[in-house]
């Protein structure tokens, strides 16, 4: 039962990361859309119980995580929230595997993009 409610608590912090995400692409706002992945991360990681990655994932005050400055900004939003959706898919679907291999490919996207600055 307890873990139900964790699932969706999970899931409605999810939905609401990607819905601002989403509104933040279409008002093109840059703090907004850093703001909404930011969140997205955060709920994944709390919900793992996973601190270990928190301080790499979250840059000091005013700077850009290094996610951010992957690629071209006019993409870039739009390949991570079409990754994130994949992740919140398969959590909503139960299935565990496929949310680990959804968010391992999301990190290797980013990584990937980063590198290449596509």
């Amino acid at each position: 039962m307890a873990a139900a409610r964790d699932t969706e608590a999970l899931v409605a912090g999810l939905r609401a990361s990607i819905a601002e995400h989403t509104a933040a692409i279409a008002a093109d706002d840059e703090q907004a859309i850093i703001a909404a992945d930011r969140a997205f991360h955060r709920a994944l990681l709390t919900a793992a119980h996973n601190p270990a990655p928190r301080p790499r994932a979250r840059p000091a005050a005013g700077a850009r995580p290094v996610a951010m400055l992957s690629g071209d900004l006019s993409r870039w939003p739009r390949k991570a929230l079409a990754e994130h959706k994949t992740i919140l898919a398969a959590i909503r679907a139960g299935d565990p595997g496929a949310a680990d291999r959804a968010a391992r490919d999301h990190v290797a996207a980013v990584l990937a993009r980063h590198l290449t600055r596509a």
